[in-house]
C-alpha cells in the first residue's frame, strides 16, 4: 500500500504501489444486495433503475430501495430489488444500460453462456512455436479439464519471431498429433493453425495444403502501420478464403503495449457472416479481442464465436474462462460460440 485516501468505520479507499486505488464499503445486512447492484452497475444502469424507483414515488441507492416514508422495501439480496421494481434479475455482466432492463421487464434476457458449457478450446500453442509446453503435455491438461478436443494452432512459418511452421513441421506435427489421438481417445487434438496474414492480404500456405488441416484460423502479426482500409482488407480477405475458418483476436489490441487496428470491424462482421465464418474472443487477459461490444454485434448479426485461451503454457488454458467474461458482457449464449458443441457437430459446422 502506497497511500491511505480516506479512512473511516465505514469507508476507507487506498492507493497502493501499482497505481491502483482500492475503495472498501462496509454495509448491514439489510443492505448488502443493493450495494452489490449499485457497485456493480455502471453510472447509465443505476441512473434507469433510480428512475424506475421514481417513477414509483420510491429511492434508490446502495443502502437499499425505500417507499416515499423511508421504509425499506427491498436491498437485502440484488433479487429482492430487481424483483420490486417488476424487473427479471439482471446479471452483474449485464449492467449497463445497454437494452438490459428493457429485457428484463419484457422477460427476454438471455440465458448467459457458462464455462461449463464448453467442450474444447480452439486455440493454443506448444513447443512447436511459441508455447512452453510440449503439445502431448497440453493434450493431457485439456483432457483432465473435462474437453472433448482441443485445436493445436501453432504458428505458420512466417511468424518467424514465433519460430512459426513450415509445411514439413505441420506434417511432422500432424504424425504427432495423431500418436496422441491414439493414446487419448476419445479425446481429439485436432490438427490446425494460427495462420499469417501477410502484408497483401495473402496466407503463408496454399489451399491445397490447408485442406489438411481440421481447423484454420488466421491472424494478423505484420505491418500494423498499414491504413485502416489495407488492413480491413487484409481481413475481408482471409475472412473469404474457402479453407480459413476464423479469424483471430480481429484487432490485434495489446492492454497497455497498444490500441486495436483500425479496421472496420462492421465490414469484418459483414465478410464473416456472408461467408459462413467466426470471430474469435482471444482469453489472453491482454488481448480480450474481441471486446463485448463488437462480439454482441457479430451475434446479432448471426455470425459464431470461437471463444479459447491462446495458451501458451499448461496454466494459460485457464485463459478461456476471462474469454466467457467477455462473452457474458456481449449477451452470448451457448448456441452462439462454436465450442460449446460437440466435436462432430463443430467439424459439420465447418464442412
Amino acid at each position: 500500500m502506497a497511500q491511505v485516501l480516506e479512512s473511516g468505520l465505514k469507508r476507507a479507499s487506498v492507493k497502493l504501489k501499482e497505481g491502483v486505488q482500492v475503495d472498501v464499503r462496509v454495509f448491514e445486512d439489510a443492505e448488502y444486495g443493493a450495494a452489490l447492484v449499485y457497485f456493480t452497475g455502471s453510472k447509465d444502469h443505476n441512473i434507469a433503475l433510480r428512475n424506475l424507483a421514481i417513477d414509483n414515488g420510491w429511492k434508490l441507492n446502495e443502502y437499499g430501495l425505500f417507499d416515499k416514508n423511508g421504509s425499506r422495501l427491498a436491498g437485502k439480496t440484488e433479487d429482492s430489488v430487481y424483483e420490486k421494481l417488476g424487473l427479471r434479475y439482471i446479471s452483474p455482466e449485464l449492467r449497463e444500460n445497454r437494452g438490459e432492463i428493457e429485457a428484463a421487464k419484457e422477460m427476454r434476457l438471455p440465458n448467459l453462456v457458462r464455462f461449463e458449457d464448453f467442450k474444447g478450446d480452439l486455440q493454443m500453442h506448444t513447443t512447436w512455436s511459441d508455447g512452453s509446453a510440449e503439445l502431448e503435455q497440453m493434450a493431457g491438461a485439456a483432457k483432465a479439464r473435462g474437453y472433448q478436443y482441443i485445436a493445436v494452432t501453432d504458428h505458420s512459418v512466417s511468424v518467424r519471431v514465433a519460430n512459426g511452421l513450415s509445411e514439413d513441421r505441420f506434417r511432422r506435427q500432424w504424425k504427432e498429433i495423431e500418436r496422441i489421438n491414439d493414446e487419448l481417445t476419445p479425446f481429439r487434438v485436432l490438427k490446425a493453425v494460427e495462420m499469417e496474414i501477410k502484408s497483401d492480404g495473402s496466407l503463408d500456405f496454399e489451399r491445397e495444403f490447408l485442406e489438411g488441416f481440421d481447423l484454420v484460423g488466421a491472424s494478423l502479426h505484420q505491418n500494423f502501420g498499414q491504413d485502416a482500409e489495407k488492413l480491413t482488407e487484409r481481413a475481408v480477405k482471409a475472412l473469404s478464403h474457402r479453407e480459413v475458418d476464423f479469424l483471430c483476436h480481429p484487432t490485434n489490441r495489446l492492454f497497455r503495449r497498444r490500441e486495436g487496428n483500425p479496421i472496420d470491424m462492421t465490414k469484418v462482421i459483414k465478410t464473416a457472416r456472408d461467408n459462413g465464418k467466426m470471430l474469435e474472443i482471444d482469453g489472453e487477459p491482454r488481448r480480450l479481442d474481441l471486446d463485448e461490444v463488437w462480439a454482441r454485434r457479430a451475434m446479432e448479426e448471426g455470425v459464431p464465436l470461437v471463444i479459447d485461451s491462446d495458451a501458451h503454457s499448461v496454466g494459460e488454458l485457464d485463459n478461456l474462462a476471462y474469454g466467457v467474461l467477455v462473452a457474458r458482457r456481449a449477451w452470448l449464449e451457448a448456441k452462439h460460440v462454436a465450442n460449446t458443441k460437440d466435436l462432430r457437430d463443430l467439424l459439420k459446422q465447418r464442412s
